[in-house]
């Protein structure tokens, strides 16, 4: 959601070397590619795509590290060194020694405040309700990726309700 790219700012400050190193990204469901527009003033070096439906990326002006393309995210999607996802997962940024950047709410009743936890909890009868999904805890997100083939992971969390989870083969 558009919405929540405003943590991109704090992200690009608090989380600048998950950037740093990288020549291409693909932003998978980057919509209007608001989140791919902000990475790309900060890091111009880098190419970003962004991957979306036809009706999605259909007529957005590209840039000049940016580019659109249309798709099906449940069949492929265009390689890169880094496959960024908000939300989601996939298996597809194991290839050609990629890693794989998630934004997303990891649960975790130790250590955050009880208020976060609260809210977080909230956000996961929300997830329940209108999805039949869930948040996840930091063992549960481990179990995911190990089960996937990813070798180690890293979980910044620094961003309000979500945190930056970088992910490897």
């Amino acid at each position: 959601m558009a919405s929540d790219s405003r943590i991109m700012g704090l992200v690009i400050r608090n989380c600048e070397a998950v950037f740093v190193g990288l020549n291409s990204l693909v932003d998978v469901g980057g919509g209007t590619g608001i989140i791919a527009q902000i990475i790309s003033e900060a890091f111009p070096s880098i190419k970003f795509i962004v991957f979306d439906l036809p009706h999605v990326v259909e007529n957005l002006p590209e840039g000049k590290n940016l580019n659109y393309v249309e798709g099906d995210t449940f069949q492929s999607f265009p390689s890169a060194n880094a496959i960024f996802f908000k939300r989601s997962y996939s298996k597809q940024g194991r290839r050609e020694g990629g890693k794989v950047i998630i934004i997303d709410i990891v649960v975790d009743g130790d250590k955050d405040e009880h208020d976060i936890t609260e809210t977080k909890l909230v956000c996961d009868i929300f997830m329940m309700v209108l999805a039949t999904g869930r948040e996840r805890s930091e063992k549960e997100w481990e179990k995911i990726f190990l089960e996937a083939g990813f070798s180690h992971y890293k979980i910044t969390p620094n961003f309000g309700l979500r945190s930056l989870i970088e992910v490897y083969p």
